[in-house]
């Protein structure tokens, strides 16, 4: 793979969901969802790796439960006492 040709978010979104790996597709959502301005096949893969371990983690959980998760990330937002959250994040809600 050549780590420096160009790929942007969504050639990586689409990409990382057509993996059977379930943590991979997780990472794919959380792209779309917080949408980094990344550029080469080499930045995405370093975001890819950064995320590795909390998707992996978040696989065990069921779509429904992450979600209801992430609503109450957005809640807290909303509130004003959560800035910036990451995957880790979402784990913390739902435990």
């Amino acid at each position: 793979m050549n780590n420096d040709k160009p790929q942007n978010l969504i050639e990586f979104v689409a990409s990382c969901k057509s993996s059977k790996q379930r943590h991979i597709q997780i990472i794919a959502e959380w792209a779309d969802t917080i949408k980094p301005e990344l550029t080469t096949s080499a930045q995405w893969q370093v975001f890819l790796k950064r995320h590795l371990r909390a998707a992996k983690e978040l696989s065990v959980f069921s779509d429904e439960q992450i979600t209801k998760a992430f609503e109450k990330i957005e809640k807290a937002r909303a509130d004003g006492w959560l800035k910036k959250f990451t995957l880790e994040t979402i784990i913390k809600f739902l435990i």
